[in-house]
């Protein structure tokens, strides 16, 4: 189902963008308090269509929570700037789309955390040329934890769809709210200003 797409003489130089929307959708974007969000607003993405789905076969229920009068929520968090550009910051489900496999980030931080190396971590998705990837954050336990380390132990462990395709990133800390919850909006914020190796 195409959404968006970018014409041959348009170029998203910071590779934050998915794209522009085609002639023949529409979408609308809901803050959480209902509202229509503005331009560079975040909200969750509901299109329509004529290649929008009707709904689940022989799943009504399925059918009510993914539709809303005709709209499909797409569990996206968005946002457009003036110019139409679409840009994803987050899902509203967390896991990650990888060649059409659904990726767990609860997954490769579990298996990053069997290394005795690393202290702490945390996985995201990023956007790289329109494809979702999967980008880690590690807290280094020691000068032993290096990229090439990191790519290596997880290689032998996960396969290749979930590896993090997006990036290593090498962080002092994981930003967590008070009950322990990575704050994956705060990495993605971060991800989209270019942070570099540490």
């Amino acid at each position: 189902m195409a959404v968006t797409l970018f014409a041959p003489d348009e170029f998203d130089a910071l590779h934050t963008g998915v794209g522009y929307l085609v002639p023949n959708m529409e979408i609308k974007i809901v803050k959480d308090d209902g509202q229509l969000a503005g331009y560079d607003e975040e909200g969750e993405a509901l299109i329509r269509g004529p290649n929008t789905f009707k709904g689940y076969y022989r799943n009504p229920e399925a059918s009510r929570d993914s539709l809303e009068g005709g709209w499909l929520k797409t569990g996206d968090i968005v946002m457009m700037d003036k110019t139409g550009l679409l840009k994803i910051v987050d899902r509203k489900k967390e896991l990650i789309k990888v060649k059409g496999f659904q990726v767990s980030p609860s997954e490769i931080e579990g298996v990053l955390l069997e290394n005795e190396h690393v202290i702490d971590c945390a996985v995201i998705r990023v956007i790289r040329d329109g494809q979702e990837h999967p980008q880690a954050f590690v807290v280094p336990g020691d000068d032993k934890v290096t990229v090439t380390a990191i790519k290596e132990f997880l290689e032998a462990r996960l396969a290749a769809y979930k590896q993090p395709t997006g990036d290593i990133i090498f962080v002092d800390a994981i930003p967590k709210s008070p009950s322990g919850k990575i704050l994956r909006r705060m990495l993605q914020q971060s991800a989209s200003k270019g942070i570099a190796h540490l």
